[in-house]
């Protein structure tokens, strides 16, 4: 999901949505999280699912460029691959993918400053990676 959205509390483009709650990341559209310039300039966020069904931050991505260019090959929005259509097998919203990455920073303790929303209660939190 884009840090915007997880900033802002609710999707952006369904603002009825809170962002991280069980409804939040199956109901974010591409057309939000890709074409949106706010969204798509944020930096993106892997999520994990926390035991009451809500969703809690796990990683930050040093880069959008491939979780952007996997979304839109994929996808359905403005700015995926022509020819994507849900009768396809392609999503409109609920983009989920598979990272492999190394971590950059990895930090123990507290919660990083300006990072409210949720993020995993552990003791332990990690904050960028690079995929490759």
């Amino acid at each position: 999901m884009d840090g915007f959205c997880i900033e802002s509390g609710v999707l952006m483009d369904n603002t009825s949505v809170n962002s991280l709650s069980a409804e939040g990341p199956p109901a974010h559209s591409l057309h939000c999280l890709v074409d949106m310039g706010v969204c798509n300039s944020s930096p993106y966020e892997v999520l994990v699912e926390l035991e009451d069904g809500s969703y809690g931050r796990a990683w930050q991505a040093h880069s959008n460029e491939l979780l952007l260019n996997h979304a839109r090959a994929t996808g359905v929005c403005e700015s995926c691959a022509s020819g994507n259509s849900e009768d396809k097998g392609n999503i409109s919203s609920g983009y989920k993918a598979t990272v492999i990455g190394t971590v950059k920073t990895l930090a123990m303790g507290d919660i990083p400053p300006g990072k409210t929303n949720k993020w995993l209660l552990m003791k332990r939190w990690f904050y960028e990676f690079s995929m490759y």
